[in-house]
């Protein structure tokens, strides 16, 4: 059992998230990386396509929105282009 860094609860499987994802960047990737359970995976991946396409965040944890924001931040910063994640 490991520890997600978002719930913060132990589960049996933990993913590593790019904060910034891997397909944004042109090489080898310079990212922070999280551990992730696979719930809080993907509903940040899921809140970070919605501010890419200017939806409502509106039902998504507000944990999502801060992670998928750090990630679009870092982005700009790098001057990459996001795309949508899922």
């Amino acid at each position: 059992m490991k520890q997600c860094t978002m719930c913060p609860l132990f589960h049996p499987v933990v993913e590593a998230h790019h904060v910034v994802p891997k397909a944004w960047w042109p090489g080898k990737p310079a990212t922070p990386m999280r551990d992730l359970c696979p719930s809080c995976h993907y509903g940040t991946h899921a809140a970070m396509d919605a501010m890419i396409a200017n939806r409502d965040l509106a039902g998504l944890a507000s944990q999502y929105i801060e992670l998928a924001r750090q990630g679009l931040d870092l982005a700009k910063a790098a001057g990459l282009t996001p795309a949508r994640t899922l």
